[in-house]
């Protein structure tokens, strides 16, 4: 999870997660509560706690009366924890006990059997700061998915789900999930009580994600659904009954039908900016708002983008840097987004990891009111890096420039043009290659992409893609927000390098059924140093990119068929054409010929490694490894 730090005197951030000091304004994290339920859950304890991220303000345990030395262990593996025991038997219950021991301003709730991923916990905050009140996992939408989940609950929960939907009037796609996070002012309307020890209330048991779903769409809040990925429980016997446990939960939906509506939810603080579209939306859907809703509700994303036209003046330029070494890049990088023949309203400028570089900046860009310079001082990695300029930024429509790319004069307006078109949910543009010195004679032109630049056999016109890449990209802020970002993790971070874009346009598309636009016309210069010159950078290039193609398969996307018409054609075209040139004397072509075949070998020779033993489980969607393992480190 992400921390940023605004240099600007002006802000429309929520006044609870800004701070304004004499050295600026302090743009926080809100503070993170996690509360596990536990009963006999030692031995997953000790898979659990560790990948909770670092940056949680605490963490709530509440035990059941375990007997199998779970406190212990719980204490062993992180001396903070608040440990609370629950005054009377059942999830519902515990829950309860764990909710009126937070501090925090959001609250996240975390099964303690491993079936729920901590790592996903980022990604639900991120819903909430940018104007959810209720962020609910979903293991029915997006890339969301059940490693447990059996048929017949599946079926359970599909009855119960719609049976609450056309009751309620909700648009909920997994009902009976229980990982859910939440604002502490939604308490009130839960209406939990914890009551006497020796007399069970309603709610104590499982039914309790119901009842929480129910009363807090009745109450008026608005509603994000994320999607999550369900783990097996990973020791132990799970303690839900199928048969009994539906039935209270069938008995909860009508009781609350017939019940007093919760209180209104009251508003934590005047709402900014950037949260009006979330309200002209509930106005016009006439209920709670889903940001991440089923492919087949199109018109969420498009009821509030519906403009005939779109201007530089709602565009945040978000550049991504963490290198002293690469400032004079920086410099010419944030320069020609500023001097575009239509400007943008803000360039953010996202540290990662770097305090010396983020007060070099701070300082250089001191009087500039149009430059935004804040620091990711969590994770490390250009994608939480991306995200933490998206949140900072202030503006309906994102644009991403890498730190060592120069955008042409008319490069902004047309890179968002098509964004007038509400279909479109994003637009990227092409880029040419800046040589250091001169391109090396055996680098083939199907191949530029390994250094960042638009390769021959990309459309040549305006046209639909499957992908962009985010070193020259556009969003509207709200979608981006509401997806989630950028994996955390799954991207370029120090030599190790994901196509955390391509999987970023793949979600966009698969939850909307929209789809991206290349703008070829939209350019940037991008600078290619002389060691990415280098066979051997071209070689571990293409190994990784095709390591983490297959990646994307584990994580949830099972098409890769631009990758197979870029094997079955460009490739084949290019093999011929080179050929072709040899034939008639041209001596580099030689050199391009094997090449082009080494770097296929490369591409499926990572693509295997990472097919036999992948580096991204399913159950890592928000969190790869790697990552995880830095922070529990």
């Amino acid at each position: 999870m992400s921390t940023a730090y605004r240099d600007t005197a002006e802000t429309e951030r929520t006044p609870d997660i800004v701070k304004r000091t004499g050295g600026g304004t302090f743009f926080r994290r809100p503070t993170v509560s996690v509360v596990i339920p536990t009963l006999n859950e030692a031995r997953n304890l000790e898979h659990v706690l560790p990948r909770i991220p670092a940056d949680v303000h605490e963490v709530i345990l509440v035990d059941g009366n375990s007997q199998d030395g779970t406190v212990e262990v719980a204490r062993r593996l992180c001396p903070d924890i608040k440990v609370v025991e629950q005054n009377r038997r059942g999830k519902g219950n515990a829950l309860a006990c764990g909710f009126a021991a937070c501090t925090g301003e959001i609250i996240v709730m975390l099964d303690a059997d491993g079936s729920t991923d901590p790592g996903e916990i980022p990604g639900f905050v991120a819903l909430l700061t940018s104007g959810a009140d209720f962020a609910k996992g979903s293991r029915f939408v997006g890339t969301g998915y059940s490693h447990d989940i059996t048929r017949i609950r599946r079926l359970g929960n599909l009855v119960l789900n719609w049976l609450v939907n056309i009751l309620f009037g909700t648009r909920f796609t997994d009902l009976c999930y229980g990982y859910n996070a939440f604002w502490r002012n939604c308490l009130p309307s839960f209406g939990l009580e914890l009551g006497d020890a020796d007399e069970p209330a309603w709610g104590d048991g499982f039914e309790i994600e119901t009842l929480i779903n129910v009363r807090i769409a009745r109450a008026g809040a608005r509603i994000a659904e994320i999607p999550s990925v369900e783990g097996r429980r990973l020791f132990g016997e799970t303690k839900l009954n199928a048969v009994q446990d539906g039935w209270r939960v069938l008995r909860t939906i009508f009781r609350e039908y017939r019940g007093e509506v919760p209180p209104r939810l009251t508003p934590r603080v005047t709402v900014p900016a950037q949260r009006q579209s979330s309200e002209s939306l509930a106005s016009a859907t006439g209920g709670p708002v889903l940001w991440s809703v089923p492919m087949r509700r199109l018109s969420d994303w498009k009821q509030p983008h519906g403009d005939d036209t779109v201007s530089a003046a709602d565009v945040s330029v978000v550049v991504a840097c963490h290198d002293d070494k690469r400032i004079d890049l920086l410099e010419r990088c944030v320069n020609s987004a500023l001097r575009q023949d239509a400007p943008p309203r803000e360039v953010v400028i996202a540290v990662d990891n770097n305090k010396e570089l983020y007060a070099r900046l701070r300082a250089e860009y001191r009087f500039r009111p149009a430059v935004n310079v804040v620091a990711n001082m969590g994770s490390q990695g250009a994608s939480a890096t991306r995200n933490c300029g998206v949140l900072a930024a202030r503006s309906p429509i994102v644009a991403f420039l890498d730190d060592d790319v120069v955008a042409d004069p008319g490069w902004l307006s047309q890179l968002i043009a098509p964004l007038a078109d509400p279909a479109v949910v994003g637009t990227g543009g092409g880029a040419r290659p800046r040589w250091e010195g001169v391109k090396p004679r055996w680098f083939p032109d199907e191949f530029l992409w390994a250094v960042g630049a638009s390769f021959k056999g990309m459309p040549t016109r305006t046209s639909a893609v499957r992908n962009v890449w985010s070193e020259n990209m556009a969003v509207r802020r709200s979608q981006f927000l509401a997806c989630g970002g950028f994996l955390d993790g799954f991207g370029k971070r120090h030599d190790v390098s994901r196509p955390e874009d391509t999987e970023l346009c793949v979600r966009f598309a698969r939850r909307s059924g929209d789809h991206w636009v290349y703008v070829p016309g939209a350019q940037v210069e991008h600078f290619v140093p002389a060691h990415r010159s280098t066979l051997r950078f071209f070689l571990r290039r293409c190994h990784s990119e095709g390591r983490g193609k297959v990646e994307m398969r584990h994580i949830g996307h099972a098409r890769l068929s631009s990758e197979r018409s870029y094997a079955l054609r460009t490739v084949p075209a290019a093999l011929g054409r080179y050929a072709w040139q040899v034939v008639h004397g041209q001596g580099a072509a030689v050199l391009r010929f094997g090449v082009v075949l080494a770097g296929c070998l490369a591409a499926a020779t990572g693509a295997l490694q990472s097919w036999r033993t992948p580096a991204v489980q399913p159950l890592e969607v928000c969190a790869p490894i790697e990552e995880r393992e830095s922070r529990a480190g």
